[in-house]
């Protein structure tokens, strides 16, 4: 059965493939906007393709393997949200606009999961041995 932290991973996995799924017939026009929101270039469709490949392994490894992954992806994703801040697109990643607040609820979901919800899956040891 899976936790509710594997579900949630899968939530967004399943979010960011449709996402780059919708960023397919968008690419090749270039100035388009994926959903009417999203700017589109290869290099975010390969950034969320390697995220959903990333979550769907650990979420298939072990609790564990995804809170780490969870962690470090919430952390990527939270430092796209801040540099969409102050710059329109680092390394032909596009930042500002619908992407920055993408990109900030992606990474508020992923750490949620590693400040949260490791609590419930942990295994505890006795407080007194016995």
């Amino acid at each position: 059965m899976m936790s509710m932290m594997q579900k949630t991973q899968a939530v967004v996995a399943l979010v960011l493939m449709l996402l780059c799924s919708a960023g397919t017939f968008v690419v090749s026009n270039a100035g388009r906007l994926a959903l009417g929101v999203f700017p589109v270039t290869v290099t975010l469709m390969w950034v969320y393709l390697i995220s959903v490949l990333l979550l769907g392994a650990a979420v298939l490894v072990s609790s564990t393997f995804a809170v780490r992954v969870s962690t470090w992806l919430g952390f990527g994703y939270a430092l796209m949200a801040f540099m969409g801040i102050f710059t329109p697109s680092l390394l032909d990643l596009p930042l500002q606009g619908g992407n920055l607040w993408m990109h900030l609820l992606v990474a508020l979901t992923l750490l949620y999961t590693w400040l949260i919800l490791p609590d419930q899956t942990a295994v505890r040891k006795p407080a007194h041995p016995a």
